[in-house]
């Protein structure tokens, strides 16, 4: 559901408002239009150059697989915290740090760790998706 402030000016509010409904909240699907988006995610999703990383043994993983995160270094948190208590907030890269912020899903809460590419794994580019995720997969993602 969606909520915005608005003005409508002139007679037959809810006529001018109708196309603006939501379908959920209505049930009129006189305003739905279907737009098939299939052809240009599987084109994406078969064509968009992807970062990755490739393991000594060949093994291919999406270059932000939750396996390249680490718990940041109390020097690594002095330099990213800006002060939040001793956690590193939000995602990006400073001071030449990759970091990412999210539930882990270990237990532990939202916090931010820091991206490390293991040693021997080679940072490579793929053509597509397909070599990391099912097509299901890619679109959930």
């Amino acid at each position: 559901m969606s909520h915005f402030s608005v003005i409508v000016i002139g007679e037959n509010v809810d006529e001018q408002l109708a196309p603006y409904h939501e379908f959920e909240c209505t049930g009129i699907d006189e305003y739905i239009e279907e737009v098939d988006e299939l052809e240009d995610l599987l084109n994406e999703y078969k064509t968009e150059k992807v970062r990755a990383l490739k393991s000594p043994d060949g093994e291919v993983f999406s270059f932000y697989d939750d396996r390249f995160y680490r718990d940041p270094t109390k020097a690594e948190i002095d330099k990213l915290s800006f002060g939040n208590s001793g956690n590193i907030i939000g995602t990006g890269s400073r001071y030449g740090i990759s970091f990412a912020s999210k539930d882990w899903g270990d237990g532990r809460g939202y916090r931010g760790k820091v991206r490390e590419t293991p040693e021997g794994y080679e940072e490579i580019e793929l053509e597509g998706h397909e070599q990391l995720r099912t097509f299901e997969e890619y679109i959930t993602y």
